[in-house]
């Protein structure tokens, strides 16, 4: 993809993931961060069970914050005509809830923190 506004305009979800993993400072931008201090992740697995859009790890001098990002196509409407969430937003929701449980399962959360060090150290996501 050329530029975002084509991403978009494809509707595929596919084509806003690959232009957002090549252009990773819009979401640093979308979460209020400089680049130098947020590693971005695309497609991280969560062991065998779950794979993320992103996850951002935004590094301070005193803290870690770890953010874990679900994205749909831009064609969805994220509401229905009476306000409340559509069944893709809904989806989306549930989803990222399924992956705090699992990270919280104090058998997974370990397991969690190391692969995600291991590949922010891997794939160099501050460079």
């Amino acid at each position: 993809m050329e530029n975002l506004e084509q991403a978009l305009a494809s509707g595929k979800e596919e084509d806003a993931q690959q232009y957002l993993t090549s252009s990773r400072k819009i979401l640093c931008a979308a979460f209020g961060g400089v680049c130098d201090d947020i590693g971005v992740i695309p497609k991280f697995k969560f062991g065998n069970d779950y794979v993320s859009d992103f996850v951002m790890v935004i590094s301070k001098s005193h803290f870690h914050k770890i953010i874990l990002i679900e994205i749909e196509p831009a064609c969805e409407k994220p509401f229905t005509k009476k306000g409340v969430y559509a069944k893709r937003l809904n989806q989306a929701v549930a989803q990222i809830t399924d992956w705090l449980s699992w990270i919280k399962d104090p058998h997974h959360t370990s397991f969690f923190y190391s692969s995600l060090s291991k590949t922010m150290v891997e794939k160099k996501c501050y460079s």
